[in-house]
């Protein structure tokens, strides 16, 4: 998508931990989706698309993996926002 940028996270392994973290990843999307509407003043659309997957990491860094396969699971809208895959707010990740 043009103008896209994609950032990562690694999640705890823990369940609990694992879960508040997708939690605390959700609502700075939202944060931020709200800002930069803000900031575009209707010059431009802006969407944050939040979700949960595998990456595939090479020496500590993120190289891969079904995240970075951002096509399969950005979803874009005429209006905007924030959305959130259902592997991000549930964590039913492959």
């Amino acid at each position: 998508a043009a103008g896209a940028l994609l950032a990562t996270r690694l999640l705890a392994v823990a369940p609990e931990a694992e879960r508040a973290e997708r939690e605390r990843g959700v609502a700075l999307a939202r944060e931020l989706a709200a800002r930069l509407a803000t900031a575009a003043a209707g010059v431009a659309r802006v969407q944050v698309c939040v979700h949960a997957g595998p990456v595939r990491l090479e020496g500590g860094r993120r190289v891969g993996g079904a995240l970075f396969r951002t096509a399969e699971w950005v979803r874009e809208t005429a209006a905007g926002g924030c959305l959130a895959t259902r592997e991000a707010l549930d964590g039913d990740v492959p």
